[in-house]
């Protein structure tokens, strides 16, 4: 990766080897525990931590991390001995503190200098899966207007038909927000994004 200011640092973040617990527990499956992602999901979340980590390294100020993020950061943090002796003491070279905040992650000034420098860093945009934004459109809203708009056709044409397929797309959309899926949720009259939409920074140590 040309682009990265700190490759030797990135090398270490990227090898690291995150602990197992619990008679032989792996990281990846204590984390799907505690959110109940799936596999796929949950080792992706933590490639996007690591590179997290790496970016409060190589920045000037404060950055806060996405919701998904901060699970995996919150899930580190609780182990202890790994995360402050062998993370933050061996592999960063310096304390890394988690900072609660206030407001909206996505309305921090500091989440779009992270999404920012995740660019400049690593080449390429911030997944949005993992890294939502107030500015990208709701695709699940999306989704159900489509099944409403199918409904409401099937309904005038009286076409069975279409009113099974427009309960079928009904269907995925009530799921999306009980499982793990790549979707924003619509809360309280705004955008969110498998949180309550509070944010969290990294602060440096010594």
């Amino acid at each position: 990766m040309s682009h990265l200011s700190r490759p030797d640092l990135w090398e270490r973040i990227s090898g690291y080897d995150f602990p197992t617990v619990d008679g032989g527990v792996s990281f990846v499956d204590l984390l799907r525990r505690d959110t109940k992602f799936t596999q796929s999901l949950a080792e992706d979340a933590i490639d996007e931590y690591r590179r997290f980590a790496y970016l409060t390294q190589v920045a000037d100020r404060p950055l806060v991390p996405s919701p998904r993020v901060d699970k995996v950061w919150h899930l580190h943090l609780t182990l202890t001995r790994d995360y402050w002796d062998r993370f933050c003491g061996e592999t960063l070279g310096r304390r890394l503190h988690h900072a609660p905040g206030q407001g909206a992650y996505y309305e921090h000034p500091d989440y779009a200098v992270t999404l920012a420098l995740y660019r400049k860093e690593f080449g390429f945009s911030p997944p949005y899966d993992h890294w939502p934004t107030s500015a990208r459109k709701a695709p699940d809203t999306i989704f159900l207007a489509c099944a409403l708009l199918t409904l409401l056709l099937g309904f005038i044409a009286k076409e069975p038909v279409a009113i099974y397929i427009a309960a079928a797309l009904g269907a995925v959309y009530g799921l999306s927000f009980w499982v793990q899926l790549p979707f924003v949720r619509v809360s309280g009259g705004r955008f969110v994004h498998e949180s309550d939409g509070s944010s969290c920074s990294s602060c440096g140590g010594d």
